[in-house]
């Protein structure tokens, strides 16, 4: 059930897409790779919850779209070393299809997550608006190699910085693939799911005032501890994507975000929510 790429992609896609690329092994059973991305030193959480997500997409029947995922991140991935994601189909309902994923590594469990899958039907409508930050940059616009997210076929333009008066900390990225994808819209909320952790985690740390140089030093602990995403609307992660993350709450080494994503129209097309450990070293 999984749709092949249409004509030659961009590298940096193609790149990205292999990582969601999963082998069947059996029924309910694949395979994915994790090959070494530059600055990192573990396998990237986002990376684990999108290739969990299409596992438990080749379980369900096309008109079957992600609309909800919780996800929990018990170890830290090993590069160079595949995961093995098992698909348990919980539930097939006339409108519904839920399906929980364990991702293994060496036979340990390194993520859990449970999906939820929806047949499109028509009902009323109300969306949260964006947040008055500007146009997006232009199409053409191209990458400064410091904003990369390892090389893995995504650009990232930071957003302006808002103030604690006008509801700050905030982290304010536009992303989007660095190249066309294709059309195939439960992969391109996969895709989704693997930007909304590329760093708004981090604002958690900003609300307690822990400083970028701070967390490079090595003395404090900051990892994922669960992420959760709903998917609203369709849609195109090749179309510059808002991701608009503010702080929750900060309590017991935990630190809680909540955040949208918004397309360049304006138009609400998933939420999310992210707890982090933040921990003296």
């Amino acid at each position: 059930m999984t749709a092949e790429p249409a004509g030659e992609l961009d590298e940096g896609v193609a790149d990205l897409l292999s990582l969601l690329e999963l082998e069947e092994v059996e029924p309910d059973l694949y395979r994915a790779k994790s090959p070494v991305l530059r600055g990192r030193r573990n396998i990237f959480g986002g990376q684990v919850m999108a290739q969990a997500l299409r596992a438990a997409s080749r379980t369900v029947e096309p008109d079957r779209l992600p609309h909800s995922l919780h996800g929990y991140f018990l170890r830290e991935g090993l590069f160079e070393t595949d995961v093995i994601f098992q698909v348990e189909r919980s539930r097939d309902g006339r409108s519904f299809n839920v399906r929980h994923v364990t991702a293994r590594q060496n036979g340990k469990i390194i993520f859990l997550m449970t999906a939820s899958f929806h047949k499109d039907e028509p009902g009323r409508s109300f969306e949260s608006p964006m947040r008055e930050v500007g146009a997006p940059p232009p199409p053409d616009w191209v990458d400064d190699v410091t904003h990369r997210q390892s090389s893995i076929g995504v650009d990232i333009q930071p957003g302006p910085e808002i103030s604690v008066d006008d509801g700050g900390p905030a982290y304010l990225i536009w992303t989007r693939t660095r190249g066309e994808m294709p059309a195939d819209r439960g992969l391109n909320a996969a895709v989704a799911a693997y930007m909304s952790d590329m760093g708004a985690g981090g604002v958690a740390g900003n609300a307690i005032g822990v400083s970028a140089a701070e967390h490079g030093t090595g003395s404090l602990v900051m990892a994922s501890v669960d992420h959760a995403i709903w998917f609203h609307r369709p849609i195109r992660a090749d179309d510059w994507l808002l991701i608009d993350a503010v702080p929750v709450s900060n309590g017991g080494a935990r630190g809680l975000v909540r955040g949208t994503i918004h397309n360049p129209d304006g138009v609400h097309v998933a939420s999310f929510a992210q707890e982090l450990l933040i921990r003296e070293r």
